[in-house]
């Protein structure tokens, strides 16, 4: 109630943030990963969440924070460098209590690095660049890495180029448009549980 004893309603947030969304498909699905992986991990804000939430998860940290263009910006080295110092930062805890490891490579360098250690996870979350090139080329690089029953993940799933990158590999993959999970336009988030 507020100073004239009115009663207020509940304050509530539609809009969840992407790794809200994530987590609430882990749990709904009983899905409890301890290996996985986050491509483009930026500021690290969905890292820290999901970290946070899964005690025995080991999350791979992928992100060579190098100067690119994505979406029509040109993020340069000195705003990467800021970027990256303030990530590790963040997530400095986790990467010494040997819940976190960054891979600073790019996408495919580092599956190719998985690939040749014959390391595979629970599952991959993919929001690196939107280009359909680059978005198709990460989900046919990780896909391979997912164990069976694993979930290959990303973000952005409204945006035109990821969407056509998603469907191409699951056309070519042979996986149906039924066996696809997208949470909406707030939280964007596209998944897929591999076979």
């Amino acid at each position: 109630a507020n100073a004239k004893g009115l009663t207020m309603p509940l304050k509530f947030n539609k809009t969840a943030e992407n790794f809200e969304h994530v987590q609430k498909l882990f749990n709904q699905n009983d899905f409890h990963p301890y290996e996985g992986v986050e491509v483009g991990v930026r500021h690290g804000p969905f890292s820290e969440f999901i970290l946070r939430n899964n005690s025995e998860l080991k999350l791979y940290l992928v992100d060579p924070y190098l100067p690119y263009n994505d979406l029509g910006y040109q993020f340069t080295a000195e705003e990467q460098n800021q970027i990256r110092d303030r990530a590790m930062d963040r997530l400095q805890g986790f990467v010494d209590m040997g819940k976190a490891a960054w891979v600073r490579h790019s996408s495919l360098e580092a599956a190719k690095m998985f690939s040749i250690s014959s390391l595979a996870v629970n599952f991959v979350f993919i929001d690196a660049e939107h280009t359909f090139e680059a978005c198709y080329a990460d989900i046919k690089a990780w896909a391979p890495l997912v164990k069976k029953g694993g979930l290959l993940m990303g973000h952005d799933y409204s945006m035109l180029e990821v969407r056509r990158a998603v469907k191409q590999w699951m056309r070519e993959n042979k996986y149906l448009e039924q066996e696809l999970t997208h949470t909406g336009p707030e939280s964007d988030v596209w998944a897929i549980r591999m076979r």
